[in-house]
């Protein structure tokens, strides 16, 4: 699995340029879902393939954390979307918007 997600970065390791493809995947999936307030079905691959690149990149504990953390509450997302619980949908959403934030944050601070 290592060696697919290497030859997906073009071999890349360790470089700023390898976290920063992951930072960008996250952030599309949560704009996109938030914008839509839809799971599509690409989302969780790319939020799944996100968070395997800022693992093999050795990005910090906490991005990859944070990034795992989106992932579960756009599961739960889908999940409520998927059973028509617009209480736990909202729910979801306002929680992915918080994290969206914190997202952003996160990547600002690590430009510092």
């Amino acid at each position: 699995f290592v060696h697919s997600v290497q030859q997906a970065l073009g071999g890349r390791e360790m470089s700023p340029s390898c976290t920063s493809e992951a930072h960008a995947l996250v952030y599309q999936a949560l704009d996109q879902v938030l914008t839509d307030k839809v799971v599509t079905p690409g989302t969780p691959r790319a939020i799944f393939a996100a968070v395997d690149t800022l693992r093999f990149c050795s990005a910090p504990a906490e991005q990859v954390r944070q990034a795992e953390d989106i992932s579960v509450q756009i599961h739960k997302l889908q999940s409520a979307l998927q059973q028509s619980n617009e209480r736990q949908a909202d729910s979801a959403l306002g929680d992915l918007k918080g994290m969206a934030a914190q997202w952003l944050e996160t990547r600002i601070q690590s430009r510092h």
